[in-house]
């Protein structure tokens, strides 16, 4: 199907064109003037420390599901660092950036899309961080992940009775809070 002129709305038109490297842009995308970042560099960084985090996670979860209470802190601890610094080096690439946000629409576009991207990513880390200093106060229980309690599949919350210091673990006492 071939989509005519007549087809394309006015709000169409004006973000295909935002978006082309027309004559005024020198015909060149970015435009002039502008140096795009290069993804090799900081971006490829960025993604090799997101997707450690996501390894580190993982671990924390298995950890959990095995009763493995320090190999959840540990995995926790190192998702909030990764997190950490990913932060800072997402705040090093944009003060290094050849452009602004208004400088255009390669400048919102980049800023939008990766500050969006970030909030995404950073929110949840947040969440970790809190879980994190949860589970060094209390000791968190999924129901499914634990087939000893008989429940109907709730996140409990139990205070510490005592620590069996052989295992380097806590006994739970058998008072809940839902």
């Amino acid at each position: 199907m071939i989509i005519s002129k007549e087809h394309i709305t006015e709000q169409g038109r004006l973000k295909i064109s935002a978006l082309s490297p027309n004559i005024e842009l020198g015909g060149q995308w970015p435009p002039m003037g502008i140096e795009a970042v290069n993804p090799f560099e900081l971006p490829l960084l960025n993604t090799v420390i997101l997707l450690s985090s996501g390894v580190t996670v993982t671990y924390a979860h298995h950890s959990l599901i095995q009763g493995n209470r320090s190999g959840a802190l540990y995995g926790l601890v190192a998702t909030v660092v990764l997190a950490i610094i990913f932060t800072g080096l997402q705040g090093v690439e944009y003060t290094v950036s050849s452009f602004t946000i208004s400088d255009g629409v390669f400048g919102s576009s980049f800023y939008f899309g990766t500050g969006f991207h970030g909030l995404t990513l950073v929110a949840p880390f947040i969440f970790i961080y809190i879980l994190l200093k949860t589970k060094k106060i209390y000791n968190l229980e999924s129901c499914q992940h634990n087939s000893n309690v008989e429940t109907d599949n709730k996140l409990l919350i139990s205070i510490p009775s005592y620590k069996n210091k052989e295992a380097n673990s806590y006994y739970l006492q058998n008072n809940f809070l839902e």
